[in-house]
Parts: C-alpha cells; structure tokens; sequence
C-alpha cells in the first residue's frame, strides 16, 4: 500500500462513514485506485454492520427458544397436576359415594 492509498484510509477513518459515502457518491475520488479503495473501506463497515446484526439476531433466537423450552416444560407440569387432581377427584367422588351407599 502506498502513502497515497494509506493517506486516504486515513481521511475515510477521520470523516466517517457518512461523510466519506456522501463525498464518494459526488464523485469526489476519481482515480480507479482511490473509488476502489474507498468502496472496500465502505464494504468492510457494512460488513461489520451485517455481522453485528447477524449475531444479535443469533442471540434473539437462542433467547426466543430457551423461552419457548422453558413454556413448554411449564405446560407439561400443568398437564401433570391437572391429570392429578382430576384422578384424585375421581377417587374423592368415588369414596363419597360409597359412603353414602353403605
């Protein structure tokens, strides 16, 4: 990399992205060697960006599943009490009537 190449990463770091897309895309770096270069420097960050969204969306979805697995253990414990309680009002009913028959 020349001075002339690692000068303009060095103005593309110091304007920012946004100032460094506006001035790219007013034809402000002419030179195919500059607009190349500039354009790679822009690709990385929207690389990153990409990257960064990619992984918190990664995040959300382990989140959202160990949510759904844990909801899904609730309701297999409901379903067993409920079970429970009904057998055991089966048998109340049952022994209240046996009861009232003797």
């Amino acid at each position: 990399m020349d001075e002339r190449q690692k000068q303009i990463l060095k103005e593309c770091e110091s304007l920012g992205e946004s100032e460094v897309r506006h001035r790219f895309y007013a034809g402000e770096y002419t030179a195919p060697r500059d607009r190349s270069l500039v354009e790679g420097w822009l690709g990385k960050l929207q690389s990153k960006r990409d990257k960064e969204i990619e992984s918190r969306r990664e995040s959300r979805e382990e989140e959202t599943l160990r949510i759904a697995r844990s909801a899904n253990r609730i309701a297999w414990a409901a379903i067993i009490i409920a079970s429970i309680l009904s057998a055991l009002s089966i048998i109340i009913a049952i022994i209240a009537l046996s009861i009232k028959t003797s």
